[in-house]
């Protein structure tokens, strides 16, 4: 809900209408309605880089700081990818339509692991 929440406010901010129901994101003149599945609000990147973010602090750092320090960014991170990944879908569909924010929520499901 944070990630939908704070794209929805990013999109506010330039000044794109953005109606936010649930996990619904609706243009405000209903060309485009996305609904923001649980497969798709990041829980799944954040499995994958949490487990990602410890065996890279394991591998690379041998103080136990560094590692958690490692493993605690991975989860801001996240969360910025994830903004970043939605907002790219509403920047897409408000510019192109429905075609444009599907194909930028097919590139931006790789661009959330090149962000974080």
């Amino acid at each position: 809900m944070w990630v939908i929440e704070a794209s929805a406010a990013l999109a506010g901010a330039v000044d794109i209408g953005v109606l936010r129901s649930g996990t619904q994101l609706l243009a405000a003149d209903g060309s485009y309605n996305y609904d923001v599945a649980a497969s798709c609000s990041g829980v799944r990147s954040l499995t994958a880089l949490t487990a990602l973010s410890l065996l890279a602090g394991y591998l690379s750092f041998n103080t136990w700081w560094r590692r958690a320090l490692v493993f605690s960014l991975c989860f801001p991170l996240v969360y910025l990818g994830n903004v970043a990944r939605i907002a790219s879908i509403i920047f897409g569909a408000q510019i192109g339509g429905p075609a444009w924010g599907d194909r930028a929520h097919d590139a931006m499901g790789y661009g959330v692991f090149v962000i974080v």
